[in-house]
């Protein structure tokens, strides 16, 4: 029988007290190595990798700075940021406008009576109670994003997804209808324009489109429950872009939207002349109508981050942000307006 002597045992003692720190040596190796692997991708970029400012070699310098201008003028108050956006970023600093737009979680926001806020940090979704179900205004990039956040959001807001019978997309862009077939299977109708219903089939969205349904035409009223939405085909953004007036409460007084379906900036010059010519008719019809509150499809567009944060400190005094007043959302649409035909001069164009 071996006989285990107090040396032997202190010899073992010893080998397992080095093994454990080899162990912990090793362990320590592959932390610091990936700590060292972080930092490493967090390297700065070489500058001459650095995005560049757009440059305009063609640029039909006195037409642009005459809109410019324009725009500016229009630009008062809280419209700086609009002015900012269209005339100054969008599309020199093309990069900067992109960052900001970034897929992200943010809080849904009940923004008037009968209208909340449902989508996400790039890209916005709507949600009108009406008195026979919910209208959405666009569903997102996808069925996950559907499923995960669109349905989560209402919920939160106390609405119930089931109650959503309609859905509007604003315009045949991915990110606005690629959350409609999923809504579509649970029996939700959707509504589009006929030429974006085309485009849509013709996959000019990159993701699955939902089946043809409803189509409206220029100047047609749907009426959901006791709301009335009429619509408009407002060509530019997309071929068959969708813009809406429809009737809101803010604390009970009575406010007219104006949803301008798609106000980013078209690349071709053919699409920023049906841009220019969309947004002079829409003035004229919103002008008419009494349109005195402004959203748009993308937070970007209407200061959405921004005025939801102010509604969520909102005091019993201070107006509704989204509330521009008839002669501001004029202004508002003057900056859209004259910013396409600063770029359009940007390319060498006049309209």
């Amino acid at each position: 029988m071996a006989v285990t002597s107090r040396r032997d045992k202190i010899d073992e003692g010893m080998e397992s007290g080095m093994n454990r720190m080899m162990v912990s040596a090793a362990s320590f190796i592959v932390m610091l190595a990936a700590a060292s692997s972080g930092s490493a991708q967090q390297v700065p970029k070489p500058i001459a990798e650095w995005p560049r400012p757009a440059e305009f070699p063609k640029e039909d310098r006195a037409a642009a700075i005459q809109h410019f201008h324009k725009a500016r003028d229009y630009a008062v108050g809280d419209l700086f940021a609009d002015f900012a956006l269209r005339c100054v970023t969008n599309p020199k600093y093309l990069t900067r406008v992109n960052n900001e737009q970034y897929d992200g979680h943010v809080e849904p926001m009940q923004v008037f009576d009968d209208l909340y806020r449902v989508g996400q940090m790039a890209v916005s979704a709507w949600a009108l109670k009406t008195s026979d179900g919910i209208v959405l205004f666009d569903t997102l990039n996808n069925e996950e994003e559907a499923r995960d956040i669109l349905e989560p959001a209402l919920r939160k807001v106390g609405l119930d997804p089931k109650d959503v019978k309609w859905a509007i997309l604003t315009h045949s862009h991915g990110d606005h209808f690629g959350g409609a077939p999923y809504f579509q299977r649970k029996g939700t109708r959707i509504i589009a324009s006929d030429l974006d219903w085309k485009a849509m089939a013709a996959g000019k969205g990159r993701v699955p489109a939902p089946s043809r349904d409803m189509t409206v035409t220029d100047g047609q009223t749907m009426t959901f429950g006791k709301t009335a939405v009429t619509f408009y085909v407002t060509p530019g953004h997309t071929i068959g872009t969708l813009s809406t007036i429809f009737p809101v409460t803010d604390r009970g007084a009575k406010h007219l939207v104006g949803f301008y379906g798609g106000a980013g900036l078209p690349r071709d010059v053919d699409a920023k002349r049906a841009q220019i010519a969309s947004l002079s008719r829409w003035r004229t019809i919103t002008t008419k109508a009494g349109v005195d509150a402004q959203i748009g499809n993308h937070p970007l567009n209407d200061e959405g981050l921004e005025r939801d944060e102010q509604l969520l400190y909102r005091r019993k005094q201070d107006p509704n942000p989204y509330v521009l007043g008839r002669a501001m959302y004029q202004n508002y649409l003057g900056i859209q307006e004259e910013c396409v035909r600063f770029a359009l001069a940007r390319d060498g164009f006049r309209d």
